[in-house]
């Protein structure tokens, strides 16, 4: 498989990945660039991002890892 403008090594882990980047370029490829370009906006979500959320618990009280 070639991947187009793909500065780096394939990496078998993340094949699966590079597959649906490759099918996602195909399936718009027919699009008008303005609707190509609010595609991915339309699929993110306005949401406050909070830490705790992202971060999880480590079970500290000030939050430093663990290691």
């Amino acid at each position: 498989m070639t991947v187009a403008a793909h500065p780096y090594r394939m990496n078998p882990k993340h094949l699966d990945r590079y597959e649906s980047e490759l099918a996602r370029r195909r399936n718009i490829r027919d699009k008008h660039t303005n609707e190509q370009l609010r595609l991915p906006v339309d699929g993110m979500t306005f949401e406050p991002l909070k830490y705790a959320d992202l971060i999880p618990s480590n079970g500290l009280d000030n939050g430093a890892s663990s290691s």
